[in-house]
């Protein structure tokens, strides 16, 4: 009985030990940031960011990271006036009267962003440290497009059914992203705890677009475990 006992104390003692040794492997963080740049036809200016950052450390100073946020932006875009004509005009006046007029609105909205990257950091005794890290980041965007008829011609010459003519309110999801690049410069508040402020430059592409994704972050991690 007290073999097994002791037996059982062992076991449990090296469980312990070899969950603690996996727990300081991880390391879990919040993120907030600001990006800003070219996004081929999404028309965005700078977008707010807020998520969550889960690292494992694979040894002394390499460690892998995933990475989710939310994307914080928006955008309206308006164009009221001529829209199509069937039948050729040599002015103002007779674009009026054969030419076909509408109003449309296009919304883009940042959602969701995702990162899996590869991290270097320096390990010295000091509070200051600094970290490189590689890897790729996308984001989805949601593009929204309204477009109704206002006026068609009384000369235009469209039937009624033409395709043309039909109320427009679609969405598209559309991804940007691409290979990433960025600098760390963890700070130690606590024996577990840092804060990084952090800059990421990811280029690419979008979705079902021939234009580029070039895309600068700038923001700061509050880690726990690093």
């Amino acid at each position: 009985m007290r073999l097994a006992a002791a037996v059982s104390l062992v076991i449990l003692a090296q469980a312990a030990e070899t969950s603690a040794q996996t727990n300081r492997r991880l390391y879990i963080g919040a993120t907030a940031g600001v990006e800003g740049g070219n996004r081929a036809d999404i028309h965005l200016g700078g977008v707010r960011t807020i998520g969550g950052v889960l690292g494992l450390k694979v040894g002394r100073r390499w460690s892998v990271e995933f990475e989710i946020d939310r994307g914080h932006g928006r955008s309206e875009r308006q164009f009221e006036g001529f829209l199509f004509s069937l039948r050729p005009f040599a002015n103002a006046e007779e674009q009026r009267r054969v030419g076909v007029f509408g109003r449309s609105v296009h919304h883009d909205l940042a959602r969701g962003g995702y990162s899996a990257q590869l991290v270097w950091r320096t390990d010295e005794p000091g509070r200051v440290n600094a970290a490189v890290f590689t890897g790729i980041n996308w984001r989805r965007f949601l593009h929204h497009h309204e477009r109704t008829i206002t006026q068609i011609g009384p000369d235009a010459g469209i039937p009624a059914d033409h395709p043309e003519l039909r109320v427009v309110d679609t969405i598209d999801v559309l991804t940007g992203g691409g290979y990433s690049a960025g600098v760390l410069v963890p700070v130690r508040v606590a024996r577990e705890l840092h804060i990084a402020p952090e800059a990421k430059l990811t280029f690419g592409g979008v979705s079902g677009s021939s234009g580029s994704y070039s895309v600068f972050r700038t923001g700061v991690r509050l880690l726990w475990g690093w």
